[in-house]
């Protein structure tokens, strides 16, 4: 597992790119490498374009964001991830709406404040 960024800089010079982020979620989420979850399997190859992996046992499809916070979002990931490391990191009281506004846009931060409300400030496990 990578050093999480403890200041913005750390974090844009780290994820410089969408495909950053999205093989930073893939860590994340297999950190023992691909397991499908239909069936279990390890073995995948990568769909062209469509940032979505296909399982070479059972064909079931899917990518790094489905059934996270980030499925069908349009917003980019590197905005996803400078939101959720701003609402992380800084501990004043200001609220993700203020905050929201030095960037855009305001939506990224209120959904995620919404989904951490919604759990009870839990941390959603996978």
């Amino acid at each position: 597992m990578t050093k999480t960024p403890s200041s913005l800089i750390e974090l844009f010079a780290t994820f410089r790119t969408e495909e950053d982020c999205r093989h930073a979620l893939f860590r994340h989420r297999w950190p023992d490498g691909f397991a499908c979850p239909r069936c279990g399997g390890d073995h995948t190859y990568p769909i062209a374009n469509r940032s979505t992996y296909e399982c070479s046992t059972c064909g079931h499809q899917t990518s790094v964001t489905a059934g996270t916070i980030f499925h069908k979002a349009r917003t980019p990931l590197l905005k996803w991830f400078a939101a959720i490391h701003l609402l992380h990191y800084d501990h004043s009281a200001v609220r993700s709406r203020a905050r929201a506004a030095t960037w855009r846009p305001s939506q990224t931060a209120w959904t995620i404040a919404q989904d951490r409300k919604r759990r009870g400030g839990r941390r959603r496990v996978r």
